[in-house]
């Protein structure tokens, strides 16, 4: 059994019984309307002191919770860090996390698609360092597949010199202090409904931070632009006044300090008295009106302490709470990340936060700062201070009589944090409340296969006016606009972006998953059948030689989590990868071996086929393989052997696209292939993009099951026998 059976053993003998459920994350980017593609996502459980990275092309992450969950260790996952510096110039260093000793297929593929460089690597368990010098192209994906999963980044270049070609040199095994994982950060990735995350989504060399509380489903969209005015909302009226809005990264702040309420002198403590008072420096009504208004705490919470407070803030916002100032503070200094333990100490922190924060003007001493983010703080001091040397800022967080703040300065380029008596009065920012929520709407597409209409399905039909949509495929044609609900696209992966115009204005809609075109290749339907519908499905057929074949791979059945074997209960079940349904909509479901065969030894067996179809048995793979190998034909002694057999065969059977590192086929008679990867018996996934499994049929029910294999580096095909508690795909054949 996988490793969660014995705990919901201790779970049952405890006398508790929890149902499984699962909550997904899915994340894309935009960077201010346009839509960008993440390089990684990291989820850290602040609760639980946790953390997990997903790496493009994963972008959702699937949790599974029974009272308390366990996943995903990344201590057993390849990883591949941010290469620094990036964007790089001449040279770049890249570290790669390995989790123990393993072969390694290093790649680096330019802008084009064109694999440049691939290299073998024996290396150790550890820390390796690569030292990369970038050739011509703008980026290039550096790409490296192990036993341990698959894992890549993408290199932005910022100056194009004169080589000719890329360079990339293993550096040898780190010996450094630093750890792979911040010390702060556990093993294992675990979760609850509610735990509080912060979510960091990076893109080239930017990071936006998300703060959230799942309790369902959710789709995040992480922002990537700066200094400019929110785009939802540029200014906000509030009490006669006008405030500017700016845009950093994931939140949306004023850009003024408030300045609401009635003036009552420095000396009186403001009242619960219904109406909002302030201190203006000197009292003096011109000091608010150029630095804002100065507020005692509770004032400015309006007497509640509820932490997410609108206070005296504009409908819409908030006081900021401590943890948001954080993510503040980690998106605009250039190095500590919003997730860094700098930021939990008390006194000045952070190497250019404030720098980067301060306005341009009115701090003494030459103390200004360069406003890079348009935050433009100023120093309007406190109850005691006159202005020009400090600012201060509160947050809702509190503690008895004292309340956290903000503090910057004429002398400090970091940004100070402490507590003090709730009757100072000092200024006060709002930040726009649930700007990271989901999409307005979201869009799909059907099919994914095939060089057919893409049918657009939105959530709300009713406020949306087709009649001028503007599309953007990432092939340079965004500015040319496509026929409402159908779109015929070419050959390839896509995320696709959308522009919607109505009475309203213009939104735009980035697909959350990829696209995937496939030029349907060679060879013909089956006579009389060129599809079958299957569990809610369409299959296409398609004809090698007197073969008739399903054309994808099987998906059929109720998804499972992986660390769950598959039982004999009368419920067909399947895996997709990563517990991620859109991957079965792709690849298709990996199933067991036994689950496949349904139990049964039966000859010709049908298994989890459609009725008239059954599963290839090892011979009727044999035939395939002859009929499309361009040396070997049907009944060769090649196709006996175990291992990698013979010539061309793999190549002519997957598809044009798709396949990491350039391995794509020719899809020659139309069978197209796809690198599905597959599930361990550990429960955990590998080789998604890089690797396709396939069962065949065996009259046996021992602990091994034949299988064959194509691989992205290989033209040929791969025959062996493997654990039946492995999930692969499947392909169905027809009944003679």
């Amino acid at each position: 059994m996988k490793k969660n059976a014995l705990f919901l053993s201790l779970l049952f003998l405890t006398g508790f019984i929890f149902g499984q459920s699962n909550l997904t994350l899915t994340f894309s980017a935009i960077e201010n309307t346009s839509y960008v593609q993440l390089d990684s996502v990291r989820v850290i459980n602040l609760t639980q002191n946790c953390d997990t990275v997903l790496h493009w092309p994963d972008t959702s992450l699937n949790l599974s919770y029974v009272g308390i969950a366990e996943f995903r260790s990344q201590d057993d996952l390849l990883q591949v860090f941010q290469n620094y510096p990036n964007p790089a110039k001449d040279k770049t260093t890249i570290s790669v996390y390995l989790p123990k000793n393993d072969d390694v297929i290093v790649s680096i593929i330019n802008s084009h698609g064109k694999t440049e460089l691939v290299g073998n690597f024996s290396l150790e368990g550890g820390i390796h360092n690569f030292i990369f010098s970038p050739g011509k192209a703008h980026f290039y994906i550096f790409s490296v597949l192990s036993s341990f999963g698959t894992s890549s980044i993408k290199i932005l270049c910022s100056n194009l010199i004169s080589r000719q070609n890329p360079v990339l040199n293993h550096n040898g095994l780190k010996n450094s202090q630093l750890e792979k994982r911040p010390t702060n950060i556990r093993q294992r990735f675990t979760f609850n409904p509610d735990d509080e995350l912060l979510i960091n989504g990076i893109y080239g060399s930017l990071n936006s931070w998300i703060l959230d509380n799942p309790e369902s489903n959710q789709k995040y969209i992480f922002q990537f632009a700066f200094n400019i005015a929110c785009p939802e909302q540029p200014t906000v009226e509030y009490g006669n006044q006008i405030y500017y809005t700016v845009q950093i990264f994931n939140q949306c702040w004023l850009k003024e300090n408030l300045n609401i309420g009635q003036i009552i002198p420095l000396l009186e403590y403001m009242e619960d008295n219904e109406i909002i008072e302030k201190h203006c420096s000197y009292n003096d009504l011109d000091s608010c009106s150029k630095y804002g208004g100065l507020y005692q705490w509770d004032e400015m919470m309006q007497y509640s302490s509820q932490q997410i407070n609108q206070g005296i803030c504009p409908d819409g916002w908030h006081i900021p709470t401590d943890m948001e100032w954080t993510i503040l503070e980690g998106s605009v200094d250039s190095q500590f990340g919003a997730e860094d333990i700098e930021w939990e100490t008390e006194g000045f922190r952070g190497f250019d936060v404030g720098c980067n924060l301060k306005s341009t003007n009115g701090f003494s001493n030459n103390g200004n700062g360069n406003n890079m983010f348009g935050f433009d703080a100023l120093p309007g001091g406190n109850h005691y201070q006159q202005p020009g040397i400090d600012g201060f800022w509160w947050t809702s967080q509190s503690s008895f009589s004292y309340a956290w703040y903000r503090t910057m300065n004429s002398y400090q380029d970091g940004s100070g944090r402490s507590s003090e008596f709730k009757e100072m009065s000092h200024s006060v920012r709002c930040i726009m409340d649930n700007y990271v929520s989901d999409p307005v709407a979201d869009f799909s597409f059907s099919p994914v296969h095939g060089i057919a209409p893409l049918t657009v399905s939105f959530i709300d039909e009713s406020t949306k006016n087709p009649e001028n949509w503007l599309w953007d495929f990432g092939d340079g044609n965004s500015s040319i606009e496509r026929n409402p609900y159908h779109v015929y696209q070419d050959t390839g992966v896509y995320f696709v972006s959308l522009t919607v115009f109505n009475q309203f204005g213009a939104d735009t809609y980035v697909s959350l998953y990829p696209i995937i075109v496939i030029d349907e290749g060679g060879g013909e339907p089956c006579p009389g059948i060129e599809a079958v519908n299957y569990g809610g499905k369409i299959y296409n057929t398609i004809l090698i030689g007197e073969q008739c074949w399903l054309k994808e791979n099987l998906d059929i059945g109720e998804m499972i989590p992986c660390e769950q074997d598959m039982e004999d209960n009368g419920i067909i079940e399947k895996y997709c990868y990563d517990d991620n349904p859109e991957n079965c909509d792709i690849y298709g479901g990996l199933y067991q071996f036994e689950e496949m065969m349904q139990y049964s030894t039966q000859s010709d067996l049908k298994g989890i086929c459609p009725d008239g179809w059954h599963l290839p048995n090892d011979e009727e793979w044999k035939i395939l393989e002859g009929t499309v190998d361009s040396q070997f034909p049907s009944g060769d002694p090649e196709w006996n052997k175990t291992g990698w057999r013979g010539m061309d065969a793999g190549l002519n059977l997957k598809s044009p696209i798709g396949w990491v590192g350039g391995g794509s086929g020719t899809n020659l008679y139309g069978f197209q292939s796809l690198p599905g990867g597959h599930s361990l018996p550990d429960g955990t996934y590998t080789n998604l993009g890089g690797v396709g499994y396939w069962w065949s049929y065996n009259d046996t029910l021992g602990s091994n099951g034949m299988y064959r294999r194509q691989n992205f580096e290989e033209d040929r095909i791969y025959r062996n026998s493997l654990n039946n508690q492995h999930g692969l795909s499947i392909r169905c054949i027809k009944n003679q």
